[in-house]
């Protein structure tokens, strides 16, 4: 069972009560890993079926919600692939922090070019400008790490690329950088969507490599709990 935007103790308590209803026989193991964690559930000595097994992962998904991302091994990119495909939308990204990690959860998918319109890396404020048509009176007055630039970049990737949805992810990786309301980890998400944009300020310790995967992850289940949402809309 994947998860994504839940921790491992919050995980646990939800699904404590399904595991108890297991009786016994029921072997629980969880692996955390860069905003998701993963639940494995087994019968080591044979005492549950394959399908008790099923059962009781179909309700911990129903118990998850929009936490759940799925069953076995797909990534959060190949889930948001699938729902774009599934809905006919495309979707354009724009980067700065995450230097096109973002672009490369997407391309890394066979058949990309079906649902992912490209990627634009733009670290200066000449780039945004330039490849964006970020405004540069934005820029002057809120600087390159902030909502309204995120917001900015998003449309300007959805608008240029001719895409339904667009991310954008800007903002301070470290180790260096940074200012007393925006420090080093800071991380400034963007969601264009045909219902609207938006943005989100987030935080994350750690090196470097850690802070960019993060931020890739967080971009990558916003854009999933969207399209889920939409799916919904759509079958009603």
């Amino acid at each position: 069972i994947r998860t994504a935007g839940i921790g491992e103790s919050g995980l646990e308590t939800r699904l404590q009560p399904i595991f108890d209803l297991a009786g016994g026989g029921l072997s629980v193991a969880f692996c955390a890993h860069e905003g998701q964690v993963d639940c494995r559930l087994s019968s080591t000595d044979g005492r549950l079926s394959q399908e008790r097994l099923e059962e009781l992962a179909a309700a911990c998904a129903e118990a998850l919600g929009e936490d759940f991302l799925g069953y076995g091994y797909d990534s959060l990119a190949k889930v948001c692939a699938d729902l774009l495909r599934a809905q006919d939308k495309t979707l354009a990204v724009a980067e700065t922090a995450t230097g096109g990690l973002l672009a490369h959860a997407f391309t890394d998918i066979c058949g990309a070019a079906k649902f992912f319109a490209g990627g634009v890396v733009c670290c200066c404020n000449h780039a945004k400008m330039q490849l964006l048509d970020v405004p540069e009176c934005l820029l002057q007055q809120h600087g390159a790490v902030s909502p309204e630039n995120a917001v900015a970049m998003a449309t300007g990737a959805a608008e240029t690329l001719g895409a339904d949805y667009a991310l954008a992810i800007t903002g301070f990786a470290g180790p260096t950088g940074g200012a007393r309301e925006n420090p080093v980890g800071t991380i400034y998400l963007a969601l264009f969507s045909p219902a609207g944009v938006w943005s989100r300020k987030l935080s994350y310790p750690g090196p470097r490599c850690t802070v960019k995967q993060r931020a890739v992850n967080a971009a990558l289940d916003w854009l999933r709990r969207e399209l889920v949402r939409a799916q919904r809309t759509l079958r009603v």
